[in-house]
């Protein structure tokens, strides 16, 4: 019986709650590898513990840890994992038989809700086929979308898509298949409205951001660094965080986390450790690798930084927040209009960092631009228009200034370069100060509180209820086809193109290996 006060901290009224009919929960995900959607899974089946909604995550192999899971509510299924399987129609059906059975095995029963994640991103393409059967047999399915293979993976894109061309198949039926019984979750609602671009429904698709845990706040710093929580992958902007330390020119220490784990991103944050120190910049690296807790590091920051040209969820612009830090730096206003929506104070985050074209070779960049565009098209299987490629650099360089954001790591180098030791480039630039201006104490206090609210486990429970209860068994069977060109091309525009973003240098090709293997 489930326990009236359960359901009320859940925000669900007692009427909701007794119609609700969602007793059997199966997810699946590749792996629970540590990380973000590890985090959601094991927190979200908690909270359905609590509230009597039986719950089992089917993965692909065992964690390493027993972890928080009881084994119960964990089954390992064979050809979940990461890897592309000789026979992926074959390999398909199969995952889809074995599936079903773990999960009827763990549940005592068929699910009322498939919740399936980053199913179509390409890591294997047999889960993608056993949706796609899972989908026209007319289950009741919830594809969460964490990632979009559309968004700066092309290796992954292009790979499912010859298997799937190869078994004569529209790749989008495959990736993105349709129907009353099919629905969709993202993170937030920039993705949210990328899927209704495709053609997916506004009653079939919904906003489940991550849910995030109070923590107690951080006494005053002890230390004046301004901390950067991330691995140093590409897209986390490294070039902008040195940036920022050359235009404080020694006033101001900065400290960067953790190194990448993928080896395809290891040689853009080794050189930029390089760059820094030649440049005697302070800027400390790899300073959580040890095992030393965000934590623990956050005691000693002024505050907590982003310099990142893309992100899902955006945890960043939030988490600091509940430990009594405030985020400063770039600001991603397709991804933090959801927090200002629900409140959140991000007024002081810059929107740009503006430098001098001519603190860089133009000439060179232009080419290189188009040449990145280019590429990234043609990886995708797209072929690039002069007229888009026009655009895109008259958008970047086409005025005096230009968004740092924008350039790459050979025109960020040569910025930096200038500015070390040229007070009068500094002062065109900005001052740093006002780049990253610390709010009061006050908005600190009320963001806190706002994110408690809109993004903790309460409002998360209640959002993750009322999606589930949405999901129904197709009455009639059959699934339309998807859009999956629809979005990608909304990744490819001009507007979202980012140099960070997209295939990476020529010059890193040898260090490429199977994406198969990276983790995500």
């Amino acid at each position: 019986m489930i326990s009236l006060s359960l359901w009320e901290r859940a925000g669900v009224r007692v009427g909701e709650a007794i119609s609700m009919k969602v007793k059997r929960i199966a997810t699946v995900h590749y792996h629970l590898r540590p990380g973000g959607v590890t985090n959601v899974i094991t927190m979200s089946l908690k909270m359905l513990d609590e509230v009597g909604v039986h719950s089992v995550v089917l993965v692909g192999e065992a964690p390493d840890t027993d972890g928080d899971l009881p084994p119960d509510r964990m089954a390992v299924v064979p050809g979940l994992g990461y890897g592309v399987p000789d026979d992926v129609p074959a390999a398909g059906r199969t995952l889809r038989d074995a599936l079903e059975a773990a999960a009827g095995q763990a549940l005592g029963g068929p699910p009322d809700v498939w919740h399936i994640h980053n199913h179509s991103l390409g890591k294997n393409p047999a889960l993608t086929w056993a949706v796609r059967d899972l989908a026209r047999d007319g289950h009741p399915l919830l594809l969460q979308i964490h990632d979009f293979a559309e968004d700066g993976r092309p290796a992954l894109y292009r790979r499912m898509y010859r298997i799937f061309e190869d078994h004569g198949l529209d790749p989008g039926d495959v990736l993105y298949p349709r129907g009353p019984h099919v629905h969709y979750a993202t993170l937030n609602r920039r993705d949210r409205k990328i899927l209704k671009a495709a053609g997916i429904p506004d009653a079939q698709s919904h906003y489940l951001p991550n849910p995030v845990l109070p923590a107690d706040p951080l006494p005053p710093p002890t230390g004046t660094m301004y901390l950067y929580p991330v691995r140093g992958i590409r897209r986390k902007n490294l070039g902008e965080c040195l940036l920022l330390a050359a235009l404080f020119d020694g006033a101001a220490q900065f400290g960067v986390t953790m190194a990448p784990r993928n080896p395809e991103q290891r040689p853009m944050y080794d050189f930029w450790v390089d760059r820094s120190r030649a440049l005697n910049l302070p800027v400390a690296f790899d300073i959580g690798g040890g095992g030393t807790s965000l934590r623990t590091l956050l005691q000693q920051a002024k505050a907590a930084l982003s310099t990142s040209i893309t992100e899902g969820f955006g945890l960043g612009f939030v988490e600091p927040w509940l430990q009594g830090r405030a985020v400063v730096g770039r600001n991603l206003t397709e991804i933090t209009r959801d927090f200002s929506r629900a409140g959140v104070d991000l007024e002081h985050l810059y929107p740009r960092l503006d430098v001098p074209v001519t603190a860089f070779d133009g000439s060179a960049f232009a080419d290189r631009l188009r040449r990145a565009y280019s590429e990234t098209c043609l990886a995708y299987g797209r072929s690039p228009r002069n007229a888009v490629l026009d655009t895109l650099v008259a958008q970047t360089i086409g005025r005096e200034y230009t968004d740092f954001g924008r350039l790459d790591e050979t025109a960020q180098e040569q910025v930096l370069t200038h500015v070390v030791g040229n007070g009068a480039l500094r002062d065109r630039i900005a001052s740093p100060t006002s780049l990253l201006t610390l709010p009061a104490q006050p908005v600190v206090t009320a963001n806190v509180a706002r994110i408690e609210e809109a993004y903790g486990s309460k409002a998360f429970l209640k959002r993750l209820l009322r999606t589930y209860r949405m999901v129904r068994p197709a009455t009639a069977g059959g699934t339309a086809d998807g859009q999956s060109s629809r979005i990608l091309d909304q990744f490819l525009t001009p507007e979202r193109f980012f140099m960070l973003n997209g295939v990476l240098p020529e010059s890193q090709k040898r260090f490429k290996r199977d994406p198969s293997t990276s983790s995500g």
